[in-house]
């Protein structure tokens, strides 16, 4: 089980049950403007997360030194037979 800690609306820590940190969050200062996760305690393995002009999320990685790229893009399920898969079960 995972537990998720909230400051507000915004998701700043995520746990497992014996309550070790597995992720951590960045928020900049607009509504729903997540920056960067970190994986684990430390701050060496980090996940930068890149919007790009229409306000979707690019997820790239960053290495210790703060070289990045691109690694995939989150996006909207746009397939019609999905959606109906979803509201007409």
């Amino acid at each position: 089980m995972t537990n998720l800690l909230y400051d507000g609306v915004d998701l700043i820590a995520e746990y497992d049950s014996a309550s070790t940190v597995l992720r951590r969050y960045v928020h900049g200062h607009g509504v729903d403007e997540p920056l960067l996760w970190y994986e684990g305690a430390g701050t060496t393995s980090k996940t930068w997360l890149y919007a790009d002009h229409q306000g979707s999320i690019v997820v790239g990685q960053a290495d210790s030194a703060g070289t990045s790229s691109v690694s995939e893009a989150l996006d909207v399920v746009t397939d019609r037979s999905t959606i109906d898969n979803l509201f007409y079960q």
